[in-house]
């Protein structure tokens, strides 16, 4: 997930469909992994480029759930079950895209959930973990695996260099 500014100072958040998790449960070799990783990131891509220009729907709901008068009744949507695990964000992550920070926080937005903030510079990556109740040196630990997994699946997915003639 990831929160955007869009017009007249609103803000849009960003959820790919697909997400990068498309890979995780795949069991084939790496180029397969790192395909379909890529594919995932630009499913991913393109969706924020949508919430950008004002076409999620995430602040829009925001919108309408906020905008019922005490006395109006709730609509069935938003006494939803599934509405109300969409809502609950037990992993929240922030991006700054620039390499002139050395690094900063992001907090949990609920009480189970961890909250990540991230830098992704030229050659480095940049995390800072956080959470209340929950163990933070387990989501390292599983962040560290994750990521050495996605630079030997990208690796392997990399078109050949081509020869120079």
């Amino acid at each position: 997930m990831h929160q955007v500014f869009v017009a007249r100072g609103s803000t849009a958040t960003q959820r790919g469909p697909e997400g990068c998790a498309g890979a995780g449960g795949v069991k084939s070799m790496l180029r397969v992994k790192g395909e379909l990783g890529r594919k995932a990131c630009k499913s991913q891509s393109d969706y924020m480029a949508k919430s950008v220009e004002g076409r999620g729907v995430d602040r829009h709901l925001l919108g309408l759930r906020l905008s019922l008068t005490p006395t109006e009744p709730t609509p069935t949507l938003f006494t939803d079950p599934a509405y109300a695990l969409s809502t609950h964000w037990k992993l929240s992550t922030s991006q700054i895209p620039s390499e002139n920070f050395d690094g900063y926080g992001w907090g949990e937005v609920v009480p189970d959930g961890y909250g990540v903030a991230y830098l992704v510079n030229s050659n480095s990556l940049h995390f800072n973990l956080t959470s209340r109740h929950l163990r933070n040196d387990h989501l390292q630990a599983y962040l560290h695996e994750a990521l050495h997994e996605m630079r030997a699946a990208f690796g392997a997915a990399l078109p050949p260099p081509k020869a120079k003639l």
